[in-house]
C-alpha cells in the first residue's frame, strides 16, 4: 500500500461524479488506493 501526503485541499470536481466516500469525508486521503477506488467510481458513472 502506497501513502501519501497531500496535504490540506478541497474537493476538486462535480459533485455528480464523486464517489460517496468522497461525499461523505470518509476517504482516507492518505492511502493512494482509496483515490484508485474513487477514479473507478467517476469512470463507470461516464459510461453509464
Amino acid at each position: 500500500t502506497y501513502y501519501l501526503d497531500v496535504g490540506q485541499s478541497s474537493r476538486p470536481g462535480p459533485k455528480r461524479y464523486m464517489a460517496p466516500e468522497v461525499l461523505d469525508e470518509t476517504i482516507r486521503v492518505d492511502i493512494f488506493e482509496s483515490y484508485k477506488q474513487t477514479d473507478i467510481w467517476a469512470l463507470g458513472l461516464v459510461f453509464w
